[in-house]
């Protein structure tokens, strides 16, 4: 998802005819599948060694490595053309995590486009870009203005136990459709047990989600990455952080005018950990955690509210 902008930008900036291919596990294929920048996906299971022999033949002019990890420095081996590779910032992730020393960062959408700067590629401020096919579409009877809520994140910094939710979203007055994976449906049903509200958890495809999410008033997601579909989809997105924070490069990219970002209360800005899977303060008392049910309200009001005098302008 947070490639799409850079995959725009090639295919509308460049100087000359431009075909791209673009390589990745099978698994996360289907996320560019329908976006018209693309020419090709190459998709692999197991072993990128699956795709050698047609990446060979396909004799590329230039690779950008927007991973540069060990498995695309093998790629840019065996190829052996000219590569422009992500600049990742480990080393001041690093220390901005362990010692609380800020440098700079950047978001990592810019940092994409910045491996293309030698052939003058510029930001064009659109954002993400995600294609929603028609078969995608999930129909909702009879539920409108209502919140989408993404429960699943990768790590467990990331990701908030059910007794917070309920807590959080006792109050709303908007219907609430809960979104996951299989991985959220157990979550998903002690709260809906607890909590008014339609759990979709583990029963659409990730397509479907995206269609659920493009329908709703906002969205309501941890660090994951149906919050960058959302910002794609340019909805309104009250992101929550933990573990990880905004500061790491990975916040909604031009997401609905009225996005807001709650970080935890009482905590430092400091993230804990990269990915979310370490908290400094311990899994009892994790930073997601400390997000209050004022904090989620007040983002929720400001959000209709700005809606709402959107609407009256019109």
């Amino acid at each position: 998802m947070l490639c799409t902008s850079l995959l725009r930008q090639l295919k509308q900036q460049w100087e000359g005819d431009l075909e791209i291919h673009f390589l990745t596990k099978q698994k996360f294929a289907g996320v560019l599948e329908r976006n018209p920048n693309i020419s090709k996906i190459h998709s692999f299971e197991k072993s990128i060694a699956e795709c050698y022999p047609i990446l060979v033949d396909s004799s590329f002019d230039y690779i950008f490595d927007l991973h540069s990890n060990l498995r695309s420095a093998l790629v840019k081996r065996r190829l052996k053309v000219l590569s422009f590779s992500l600049d990742k910032r480990n080393f001041a992730k690093y220390i901005w995590v362990r010692w609380g020393i800020k440098s700079s960062i950047g978001h990592i959408v810019d940092r994409y486009r910045q491996t293309a700067c030698a052939f003058n590629i510029r930001e064009d401020g659109m954002g993400l870009e995600y294609y929603l096919a028609p078969e995608d579409h999930f129909k909702l009877d009879g539920v409108d203005n209502f919140i989408a809520v993404v429960l699943g994140a990768t790590h467990l910094g990331k990701r908030a136990d059910a007794q917070h939710w309920v807590e959080w979203l006792s109050d709303v007055k908007f219907p609430i459709i809960l979104l996951g994976g299989e991985s959220e449906i157990a979550l998903a049903k002690e709260i809906a047990s607890r909590l008014s509200c339609i759990d979709l958890s583990g029963k659409l495809k990730l397509g479907q989600s995206a269609s659920v999410i493009n329908q709703s008033k906002m969205v309501i997601a941890g660090d994951t990455g149906l919050m960058h579909i959302a910002a794609a989809l340019k909805k309104d997105i009250i992101s929550l952080w933990g573990c990880t924070r905004p500061s790491l490069g990975m916040a909604p990219w031009l997401p609905g005018e009225n996005s807001v970002m709650l970080e935890p209360i009482n905590r430092k800005s400091v993230p804990c950990s990269k990915l979310g899977n370490r908290c400094k303060y311990g899994w009892k008392k994790k930073c997601i955690h400390q997000l209050s049910k004022n904090q989620i309200t007040q983002a929720i009001m400001a959000i209709d509210f700005a809606q709402q005098k959107a609407l009256s302008t019109l």
